[in-house]
């Protein structure tokens, strides 16, 4: 006798439902679990975030300790010689439009090229007549005179000191294309700014 199977007294389209309904219980169970595992995920990555938020909050604190201690030090900056210190100040910065030099005292040495490396003191100073650099560091010290490549600095040095004599000193105006201008400079705290230097030109070395 042939084995009889069940046969289901459900209409077909019922039993359509059913699968649907089956089917799309599933897929939301499945995607629960997958939230589950992207949310345990995500709490076992926090610890790693904590720590890399506490490493950023440390690291802009020191930057920033260290750019106050930076300002206290240049705070301290004077003229490299006291006879010139009436000499930096304020200045308008849209009148610094061209290189121009000024003679403060004039050299009877020879004369500098533009490929010279020269022995020099200078202090340098932005519009607002705070001091970023000198050879003498503190109104108690002496300044330091500094070697350097004519070659290796801003156009304004190059072109502003070729030519003049050693012994002399020197006031140079030099607008910001003529400083730290280029773009790779964008970083530089006198990035695209005009400047004045005054430097003595100590020997050619």
């Amino acid at each position: 006798m042939a084995k009889k199977y069940y046969e289901s007294k459900t209409p077909r389209w019922q039993r359509w439902i059913i699968w649907i309904i089956a089917i799309a219980m599933a897929g939301g169970t499945i995607l629960t679990y997958v939230v589950i595992l992207i949310a345990n995920d995500n709490t076992d990555a926090n610890p790693t975030q904590i720590a890399y938020n506490k490493y950023l909050e440390n690291y802009y604190k020191e930057q920033e300790e260290e750019a106050a201690q930076a300002e206290a030090i240049r705070a301290a900056y004077v003229a490299f010689d006291d006879a010139y210190a009436d000499k930096i100040g304020e200045f308008d910065a849209e009148n610094v439009r061209e290189l121009k030099v000024e003679a403060l005292r004039q050299g009877d040495g020879a004369a500098v090229k533009e490929t010279d490396t020269i022995l020099i003191n200078y202090t340098g100073w932005t519009a607002d007549g705070k001091i970023f650099d000198t050879s003498r560091k503190t109104a108690d010290s002496e300044a330091t005179a500094i070697s350097l490549s004519l070659e290796e600095v801003i156009p304004g040095w190059t072109e502003g000191l070729a030519g003049q004599k050693v012994g002399g000193v020197y006031l140079l105006s030099i607008p910001s294309e003529k400083a730290y201008y280029d773009e790779v400079m964008q970083s530089h705290p006198l990035y695209r700014l005009p400047l004045k230097f005054i430097v003595e030109i100590k020997e050619i070395q």
